[in-house]
């Protein structure tokens, strides 16, 4: 069966038993692309605390940024380790509201690839920038702040990959993000599940929420099939 097609109906199963009022999930695409600075990142919305983001890296130079609200610095947790995707190579970013790095890592202890932002890294409550991008895309602030001429640089380091959980020790730790470096070499769909956040706008009831997952589950699916058709392939 076609990647996409699988994807597409795996993600129409996680829509079908979405998570209620007391577990909220938020979808990125198809109903928006969420940017890649601060200034363009989708604000999260809806009822209750947000445990579960589902989103796409449409192309290898996409970077996805989301507001979120860290309610319980103590238990908060991102990560892709033993989540449905089709974007196998994650990196996962978290920044401070004023868009200055806090914390990263590309692959977690218990996978080569996918990604973790363990708990302990967070000691204040607020809202925060939750980023994802495909291997090797990585943020990039001035190297003098103060110097708007000041040339680019990494925000983290750029040569620790592997399992070490990263603070903002690179040449631009010191500033907020600017920037991406080059593109990463992968591209797909993704999901994020988290602890200890909230949405950052409480929005949609729960009736809405509803009917706007199983328009998008019918819009994926309908992508997947035209997709499909197109390649002259049936799905299994």
């Amino acid at each position: 069966m076609h990647r996409l097609f699988r994807s597409a109906l795996a993600l129409f199963a996680l829509l079908a038993f979405a998570p209620t009022a007391s577990a909220q999930l938020v979808i990125e695409f198809p109903f928006v692309d969420a940017g890649d600075l601060p200034e363009t990142a989708l604000m999260t919305r809806g009822p209750g605390p947000l445990s579960r983001i589902i989103g796409r890296i449409s192309s290898p130079a996409d970077i996805d940024l989301f507001c979120i609200n860290i309610i319980n610095p103590a238990i908060f947790m991102a990560t892709t380790v033993d989540t449905f995707g089709t974007l196998d190579d994650t990196q996962l970013f978290l920044f401070n509201q004023d868009g200055t790095g806090v914390v990263a890592n590309d692959d977690a202890p218990d996978d080569a690839l996918r990604s973790t932002i363990p708990a302990g890294f967070v000691t204040t409550p607020g809202r925060y920038f939750l980023g994802i991008s495909a291997f090797d895309a990585d943020p990039l602030g001035r190297v003098n702040p103060a110097d708007p001429n000041s040339e680019l640089g990494f925000i983290f380091e750029n040569t620790k990959f592997g399992a070490a959980v990263q603070r903002p020790i690179g040449p631009a730790g010191g500033d907020r993000v600017r920037a991406w470096s080059q593109t990463g070499f992968d591209f797909g769909f993704y999901t994020i599940d988290l602890t200890g956040t909230r949405v950052c706008v409480v929005a949609v009831p729960e009736s809405g929420r509803v009917a706007l997952f199983a328009a998008g589950s019918l819009v994926l699916l309908g992508f997947a099939l035209r997709h499909t058709r197109a390649k002259g392939m049936k799905p299994a």
